[in-house]
């Protein structure tokens, strides 16, 4: 939130009501929560059906202790957030968070990415530096690295000074050089919507480079019909996540003034997340006033009665982590290193209730896995998919990760038709009766059909 133009903040017209009717009614189906099977837990994650409650706000000496008595907490929440500056330190964030026993700190990690300064190594000595100071502080640390990717209002790491691709290269730069630490987990968090035209997988750094997904959301400053049921809406990163067997943590949210103070945001977002048992696993209060919009809990007092109700099981909702303090380090990188390259050339073919699709193959890749609107649908062991049961004239999307032994590799570039009937592609190609492949610029010529 920190920088956002208050221009893209829409208000919700009538009574604010309407968010949990719309929510509730059936108009917005939700999917049913997806089980992360017997999937290992992820860094620092809870076990299912507990979530971890914290906060973002000002000085912890004022901030946090404000918060608290809004919220009807008595020690502490679980998770504290604070920004840093433009290539800022960590130094002074776990500074102050280790005033408080038992408080895990998130870092908002403000990163220029743009002009290749990451990539290209001229910045890993101030990375180190960080790398440093987390080993140093020995306890569990969250690193939100650079937020809202998907958008366009953070013009370092935000379309069109830095693109998907490059945005994934530099990410990956980053959590190589912090892959000898256990105490870190890398939260990857993109705004609800796509903001800038783009869906939000296209920008993930593959599951191998990120512990949590993250996932911004503000109940007042979206309606529930695109909050619920919009492209990358809330439940399609719940479904995103589970897919990908990572936790999600609601990274921020919190309702507004002057938007009216009612109970309906506060419900809205705890029953998206009680929907969710087995993968919303953090919720993050962003406790501040950003222009002429407060979003502190202290001025709703009507939501926070809510917000006290609703987490007064505190053998669900967590006020301290669940995990021991790790070991700093260990003899090998805990993520696989060695995962495959994305699959290229994405293509298919409209046909009517199906689309079959084709790439071009990975090397090392043992499988591929294919996504549907951010959902996996299915897997090949070949290179080509036959997508069946669609309804015509609906747009879909579609992606494929490559799987090896060694890791699973980040999407293709996306690939958007329209079952039944002609479409448009995002990407210039040539496409017709004929069926001829659309072509990628960056991937060079297409393949031959």
């Amino acid at each position: 939130m920190p920088g956002r133009s208050d221009a893209r903040s829409r208000a919700i017209a009538g009574p604010v009501i309407s968010l949990l009717l719309f929510a509730l009614s059936g108009a917005v189906a939700f999917a049913p929560a997806l089980a992360s099977g017997t999937a290992k837990r992820a860094r620092f994650e809870p076990p299912n059906g507990q979530v971890y409650l914290g906060v973002s706000t000002h000085l912890i000496t004022t901030g946090v202790d404000a918060w608290d008595r809004a919220a009807g907490v008595k020690t502490h929440p679980a998770l504290y957030g604070r920004w840093t500056t433009p290539d800022g330190p960590f130094q002074p964030i776990l500074d102050e968070v280790a005033t408080r026993a038992g408080i895990t700190p998130i870092v908002h990690w403000n990163l220029p990415m743009d002009g290749g300064q990451i990539t290209d190594g001229s910045r890993d000595a101030y990375i180190r530096t960080q790398v440093a100071a987390v080993k140093a502080y020995r306890k569990p640390v969250f690193v939100r690295l650079d937020w809202e990717m998907n958008a366009y209002w953070y013009t370092h790491w935000n379309l069109p000074a830095v693109t998907a691709t490059q945005f994934i290269a530099s990410w990956r730069h980053v959590v190589k050089l912090f892959a000898k630490l256990t105490n870190v987990a890398f939260v990857w968090a993109p705004n609800v919507g796509e903001p800038s035209n783009e869906p939000m997988q296209r920008w993930y750094p593959g599951d191998d480079f990120v512990d949590w997904v993250g996932l911004d959301a503000y109940p007042q400053s979206e309606p529930a019909s695109s909050l619920l049921g919009g492209r990358d809406n809330m439940n399609v990163f719940a479904q995103f996540a589970a897919a990908h067997h990572k936790p999600l943590m609601l990274a921020e949210w919190a309702p507004n003034l002057p938007h009216p103070d009612t109970p309906e945001p506060m419900n809205l977002v705890f029953n998206w997340a009680a929907h969710y048992p087995r993968t919303v696993k953090a919720l993050v209060y962003f406790d501040f006033v950003v222009g002429k919009r407060d979003f502190r809990l202290t001025s709703h007092p009507i939501g926070a009665a809510v917000f006290r109700k609703r987490t007064a099981d505190h053998s669900h909702y967590l006020l301290s982590l669940d995990v021991a303090a790790p070991s700093t380090t260990t003899s090998t990188p805990p993520r696989s290193r060695g995962a495959p390259a994305s699959p290229t050339h994405l293509i298919g073919v409209q046909s009517y209730t199906s689309v079959p699709l084709s790439w071009r193959p990975s090397s090392n890749a043992t499988s591929y896995a294919v996504q549907r609107d951010g959902i996996t649908v299915g897997s090949s062991n070949t290179t080509k998919y036959d997508d069946t049961g669609l309804a015509n004239g609906v747009q879909h999307t579609w992606t494929v990760t490559a799987r090896s032994p060694g890791g699973t590799s980040a999407p293709s570039a996306p690939f958007t038709i329209t079952p039944g009937r002609w479409g448009t592609h995002d990407h210039p190609c040539t496409y017709g009766p004929n069926h001829k492949p659309c072509r990628y610029p960056s991937e060079g010529p297409a393949p031959q059909p």
